[in-house]
């Protein structure tokens, strides 16, 4: 579905790019199974994986539009991809974004910025990524650092920002994306992470 809302001038519209599996395993790693299937068995659930949801956030002013992360596109999960849909439901033209920020570049936030032909999707928009973030992932070591299991993403990732090469922007924390919207660094989930700061007068939203 789509979901809008404001904060002053701002209209904020929340799209699904569908949802992710994700193993029980990958949630609680160092957790005892028996422990986990005893919790989910006493609230009466009996399962192996949970659904999470996969949403984007687009923001507009003006003739402003920012579009912060861009789901997973059709190349990582069969419950993702779902974003060309979504965009359509709530009339929003993919040349419409004049702005993309990525927050950092897993899978689920940056693949579906290429399409199924490996075209640039949001070819009229300015492209945004946190200059740590940028120098981590497009360093082809990466891959071979991080755990088996997370190797071929990071690949993945790499394949995706060198298609973006030329035409995105590095950036540090206070890097303003348009008027009243700007990046604040948020390191941890990631490398480069960075959150997106919007200001209304004395209302915010981060």
């Amino acid at each position: 579905g789509v979901h809008t809302t404001k904060l002053g001038p701002f209209e904020i519209t929340v799209v699904s790019d569908g949802a992710l599996e994700l193993p029980i395993s990958f949630l609680l790693p160092k957790a005892d199974k028996a422990e986990v299937d005893a919790l989910l068995a006493k609230a009466g659930q009996d399962r192996s994986s949970v659904m999470a949801p996969l949403n984007v956030v687009l923001v507009k002013r003006g003739a402003d539009t920012v579009m912060i992360d861009c789901g997973a596109g059709s190349g990582f999960v069969g419950t993702a991809g779902r974003m060309s849909a979504a965009l359509e439901q709530a009339g929003i033209a993919t040349d419409a974004v004049t702005s993309l920020v990525f927050t950092h570049a897993h899978p689920d936030h940056l693949w579906g910025v290429i399409d199924d032909l490996d075209e640039v999707r949001f070819g009229k928009a300015k492209h945004v990524i946190g200059a740590a973030e940028w120098d981590y992932w497009i360093n082809p070591e990466t891959a071979g650092k991080v755990p088996e299991s997370f190797q071929a993403m990071a690949a993945g990732s790499l394949r995706r920002l060198k298609a973006l090469e030329d035409r995105i922007e590095r950036v540090k924390g206070g890097h303003k994306i348009a008027d009243g919207i700007s990046v604040i660094d948020t390191p941890g989930h990631t490398p480069g992470h960075q959150s997106i700061l919007i200001e209304a007068g004395n209302d915010k939203l981060l």
